[in-house]
């Protein structure tokens, strides 16, 4: 399986051609010494082995739609549709299917152009491009998805990346408000006051258990603090973020910028979602900024 990577004298990003998968960021300090952004170093393992899970990645593209549907269906203009399942999870079609097929991949300029073309039966048509490029200190990630399917559809995309994490680490953003989770990690309650257990205002990153969908009014902004002083800003179009982070000391947190809230296939008026016409098109992008206090 062909790796593909493009550097600058600061960081350097490799993507995997199976999900557009990015399997390695890394910043070198003025020190020479090496920081990795997000978590691992999947690369070793598919250069070994030629045997890459896009769940062990640093991050992943989510399209035609984010995270769970409840009932794993929906209904649109009066006709039921049944979502497939996938390998990875056997009740949901869990980030749809972008992140577990192969991408067409190639380097130009120093920017990694990823392209896909995905038909799910009786479902939707679409394709995908993720650019990634590298500016100094900042990594850009643009994802964008265009409806080739005869009729309108509601689509929703995302990118789900591994945020390397310490214990000390801090982590701080300001959204409007949370949805609590529910069975089936499906969205329940909505509170514009968040329980203090969910705010994140320059506090260590949690050892419990998080898996919360926030919203924001114009973008996501994020930032998490290292104790060496690295710094790792996010600045995303998005106007919703997951956050998840496992229980116990797993070394990441995820923070997901996507331009849906979760399960809005089953929401009247499909709200969050976009109504694409055949040949119309969406887009998200993610800028990665790396700075040392």
């Amino acid at each position: 399986m062909k790796l593909h990577s493009i550097s600058n004298n600061m960081i350097t990003v490799s993507v995997c051609e199976l999900g557009a998968s990015i399997t390695e960021l890394f910043y070198i300090n003025k020190q020479g010494e090496k920081f990795n952004i997000l978590r691992g170093d999947a690369n070793a393992a598919i250069k070994s082995s030629q045997k890459f899970n896009p769940l062990e990645c640093a991050m992943f593209p989510m399209l035609p739609f984010v995270n769970r549907v409840s009932g794993n269906c929906f209904k649109l203009y009066g006709k039921k549709i049944n979502l497939p399942t996938h390998h990875l999870d056997d009740s949901f079609f869990l980030h749809g299917d972008g992140w577990i097929n192969h991408w067409s991949i190639k380097v130009v300029d120093n920017t990694i152009k990823c392209y896909l073309e995905s038909d799910i039966d009786d479902v939707c048509h679409y394709s995908a491009c993720q650019n990634i490029a590298l500016h100094d200190n900042l990594m850009i990630v643009s994802l964008s998805l265009k409806n080739l399917g005869p009729k309108e559809f509601p689509f929703g995309i995302g990118l789900h990346p591994y945020f390397k994490c310490e214990h000390d680490s801090l982590l701080e953003f300001s959204p409007n408000g949370v949805w609590l989770e529910q069975e089936n990690h499906l969205p329940g309650e909505y509170l514009e006051v968040i329980p203090d257990s969910l705010l994140f205002n320059n506090r260590k990153v949690p050892d419990f258990w998080v898996n919360n969908c926030y919203s924001f009014t114009e973008k996501v902004i994020a930032d998490i603090t290292h104790s060496d002083g690295v710094k790792v800003s996010i600045y995303s179009d998005a106007k919703y973020m997951m956050v998840y982070r496992p229980s116990g000391q797993y070394g990441f947190i995820c923070l997901e910028p996507q331009t849906q809230m979760l399960d809005a296939h089953n929401n009247v008026g499909y709200t969050s979602l976009k109504m694409l016409e055949n040949n119309e098109e969406m887009s998200l992008t993610l800028s990665i900024e790396i700075s040392h206090i």
